[in-house]
């Protein structure tokens, strides 16, 4: 049933649309600096950058990257890019909760979008000159156990810092965990349990 409520929604609604902007709030177990991404592919590109700075978010994620009609595309965002629709991402919230700030944060960004397109009456608010983050990498857990970090969200690590570290479940010492470049932290896992290959850290690269 899920393959035929996918194949509805991007077969019979998306070539209706005009603009995409898919909303998130970050998974239960994240702790979550908010941003709003775009793809870097064909004509929608400058539209979407556009609609990405309207938001007036201070992190953009923008990620370049080919979408090949024999590939499933798996996320909402993809499908719009991949019809040629300008898409957006917004992750605004984190460990499960969206506070009434980050609402009004979210709600403010959308009448700005649809200003800045004309779809609203009104004079759009400028946009503000936001971080764009080009590369992201992840950092795994490379065991199974308790995970550590005194570390937040967008904060700031340098290359070769120790952000956290893994213990089995009686506390013996595992693994240090080290940032592998200079950048910004995006998201961690907020839940102490981790499985060996899990992530555990996703880094803005700069």
């Amino acid at each position: 049933i899920t393959d035929c409520i996918a194949w509805a929604i991007s077969h019979k609604l998306f070539p209706r649309f005009n603009y995409f902007i898919d909303v998130h709030a970050g998974d239960a177990n994240e702790d979550l600096h908010s941003y709003v991404g775009y793809v870097v592919n064909g004509n929608q590109t400058s539209s979407a950058k556009e609609m990405a700075e309207a938001m007036g978010f201070d992190w953009i994620m923008r990620s370049e990257r080919s979408i090949a009609d024999s590939l499933p595309t798996q996320y909402a965002t993809s499908e719009a890019v991949a019809q040629g629709i300008p898409a957006l991402a917004i992750e605004c919230g984190k460990m499960g909760v969206v506070t009434q700030e980050e609402a009004e944060k979210i709600n403010s960004g959308l009448i700005n979008v649809m200003r800045t397109l004309r779809l609203m009456p009104g004079a759009p608010s400028p946009a503000n000159a936001p971080i764009e983050i080009t590369k992201r990498v992840t950092v795994n857990s490379e065991h199974t156990g308790i995970f550590y970090s005194d570390y937040k969200a967008g904060q700031l690590v340098r290359k070769g810092m120790k952000i956290g570290y893994v213990t089995d479940l009686f506390g013996e010492h595992l693994q240090d965990v080290i940032s592998p470049v200079d950048g910004f932290i995006v998201y961690k896992v907020s839940t102490p349990p981790i499985n060996k290959g899990e992530l555990l850290f996703n880094l803005g690269e700069y």
